[in-house]
């Protein structure tokens, strides 16, 4: 059975990608393994905007992709960009498999909140689960509390959940047999968005 990896990219937690491998096992029913570091690209920093590009970061992770691989999702403490946006939470490649999601802008602090680890972790994971969503080939919804969401800001990103509505768990169902709609919390009745 194929394997979904988490890997750093450039220094990052392990025990944060161990916590959410464990989590996210039980979500969708995949092995999720969490690799060795690798280290950032020098090539993807832009110094005019003191950020990583994305492309550049994701063809590095493409040569380490392993074979067994389903999907691998590199996580990283740097501040991400693609053209024509000013920053990214996190970019899939659904042809090379590969997403790719910065806690940069997760972290409380770089708002200006007190440190909690409990808040950045669910942003961690919530983000995680929006590109596995790219990955298994779901485009953005319409329901502001489903994970896979479009966030234009933190605050986006704090008002979804860590889960996919009822639509979108149809359509990752659809995608993959192994997926569990096991929830880590209820999902309102009434869905006005989809």
């Amino acid at each position: 059975m194929s394997k979904i990896y988490l890997t750093s990219v450039g220094k990052f937690k392990k025990k944060l990608l161990e916590k959410a491998a464990l989590l996210l096992e039980e979500r969708f029913l995949y092995e999720f393994k969490v690799v060795g570091a690798i280290p950032l690209p020098s090539q993807a920093l832009d110094p005019s905007r003191n950020q990583y590009l994305v492309s550049k970061a994701i063809e590095r992770l493409k040569k380490v992709m392993p074979k067994d691989a389903k999907f691998l999702l590199g996580i990283t403490a740097v501040d991400l960009f693609v053209p024509k946006l000013n920053f990214v939470y996190g970019y899939s490649d659904f042809i090379s498999k590969i997403s790719l999601i910065s806690t940069f802008r997760l972290n409380p602090e770089f708002y200006g909140e007190t440190a909690c680890e409990d808040r950045f972790f669910i942003r961690i994971l919530g983000e995680i689960i929006h590109e596995l969503g790219h990955l298994f080939g779901i485009k953005h919804c319409f329901n502001n509390k489903c994970a896979m969401y479009f966030s234009n800001s933190i605050y986006d990103l704090d008002n979804k959940n860590t889960f996919l509505c009822d639509e979108c768990e149809r359509k990752l169902k659809r995608a993959s047999s192994n997926y569990s709609p096991s929830k880590l919390s209820e999902f309102p009745e009434n869905n006005d968005f989809i």
